[in-house]
């Protein structure tokens, strides 16, 4: 079949891309970065599409010429535009897919986008109810957590906390059930679906068989992970919000209060909902740990787990680190250009350059706090830092001898500045 996918480069949306390409489909993939798409489908079509700017009919129906199977895996956590990405461009795309007699829509939500009141679950819950109002075939799949041998977004977060050096700290009092799915079994349940397609739309819960504590995943995905057994700790929620909010304000695709409020509630679903979701799907469960302990685990994954924190702390310090250095130059603007008069630079330009030198600093720092182009910014970051050490060396060389290390750790802001680009990737 000729099966188009967006969001394939996701999480979840990939790994169903992989399987349905391991079975011989022909896939059409929508995405974003385009470029990775094509190193990790190279047989497939490759469409670049920001779901940002397709809430059209027209523009998805040119899109759907020849294609059997369309699923939407499109999902963001904290962004501004969800209900544009969740319910918008999807409504656009069922209704291409209504006028083209697409012979299965498949939608990719979330199990609790019934109870809970955050704006991705009510926009999602709006595109699956769109969905349930046509006269098309469709299956609306609602996941649990589902883990694999990677991680993204929850995934990656909950391998973080179960990772804390001498402790796991837990949201509440841990004992929120979740009823965690493996990639397999889901990627597995999507295949027979496609295979048996219903003749109208069904909504489906997609769960494991064993309903798990949060207290529990964590202790396992520790055991998992290899690390020691370590002691439990329950966050005070206000300390777990204040973190969220932060994230809100940096924009975190996981720390956000979208997140905690997953966290904070049950995940699980009717035991007759689960025999629906089997009998459907037409597969067998197997329990949580018997699959995650059946997953291998490498020490890249203990090194992922345990950077997750570090990484925006990297940037946040190494942002921090350019802002104090513009304003510590602007304030001790005479000292500034004394050093100036020893390279012998025109005194005419002293006062201009020392200002130009720190608002670039401060800029810099900026853009590095709120992850703007941090590639090229870093990039840029170690090019100054080398000019800066030459200067020095060359006309203010003893500076190399200052007993608290002042040009000594441009080396070391080097070289965290080259780790912050080796693991900014998200996915």
């Amino acid at each position: 079949m000729k099966i188009l996918i967006t969001g394939a480069t996701g999480f979840i949306g990939s790994a169903i891309a992989k399987h349905l390409q391991s079975l011989g489909h022909e896939l059409v993939l929508c995405v974003r970065d385009c470029s990775y798409a094509i190193s990790q489908f190279p047989k497939a079509k490759v469409l670049p599409i920001d779901f940002n700017q397709a809430a059209h009919i027209e523009f998805w129906v040119e899109k759907l010429t020849d294609i059997d199977v369309v699923i939407n895996c499109v999902g963001v956590l904290n962004a501004k535009q969800q209900r544009l990405i969740h319910f918008e461009t999807p409504k656009a795309l069922f209704s291409a897919c209504q006028k083209t007699n697409i012979k299965l829509v498949i939608q990719l939500s979330a199990l609790g986008v019934e109870e809970s009141q955050t704006a991705y679950a009510i926009t999602k819950k709006a595109a699956d109810d769109f969905l349930l109002s046509l006269n098309i075939p469709a299956i609306i799949i609602r996941p649990s957590l589902v883990y694999a041998s990677g991680s993204y977004g929850g995934t990656s977060l909950f391998r973080a906390l179960a990772s804390f050096p001498y402790f796991i700290p837990l949201v509440g009092d841990g004992s929120q059930l979740f009823q965690p799915i493996a990639m397999s079994e889901l990627t597995h349940a999507i295949e027979n679906f496609i295979e048996t397609s219903p003749k109208s739309v069904v909504l489906v819960n997609a769960v494991g068989i064993e309903k798990i504590t949060l207290a529990e995943l964590f202790v396992s995905l520790r055991a998992w992970l290899g690390f020691k057994t370590v002691k439990i700790i329950k966050m005070p929620k206000i300390f777990i919000k204040i973190i969220c909010k932060v994230g809100n304000w940096f924009n975190s695709p996981v720390i956000n209060n979208t997140s905690y409020e997953m966290l904070a509630e049950d995940n699980i679903t009717a035991d007759f909902e689960l025999q629906q979701f089997m009998q459907l799907a037409n597969i067998n469960l197997k329990p949580f740990k018997e699959n995650l302990f059946n997953l291998p685990s490498y020490v890249q994954d203990r090194w992922h787990a345990r950077l997750y924190f570090l990484r925006p702390l990297l940037r946040f310090s190494i942002g921090l680190t350019w802002i104090c250095s513009g304003i510590v130059s602007l304030i001790s603007f005479n000292t500034s250009i004394s050093l100036l008069e020893k390279i012998s630079i025109s005194s005419s330009w002293d006062s201009l350059l020392v200002l130009a030198a720190s608002v670039l600093d401060i800029i810099l720092g900026v853009c590095t706090l709120i992850n703007y182009q941090l590639k090229k910014i870093s990039l840029f970051q170690i090019i100054l830092i080398l000019f800066y050490t030459t200067m020095i060396s060359i006309f203010l060389p003893t500076l190399w001898l200052d007993p608290f290390g002042a040009i000594l750790k441009n080396i070391v802001v080097i070289v965290a500045t080259l780790i912050l680009i080796s693991i900014n990737e998200l996915r």
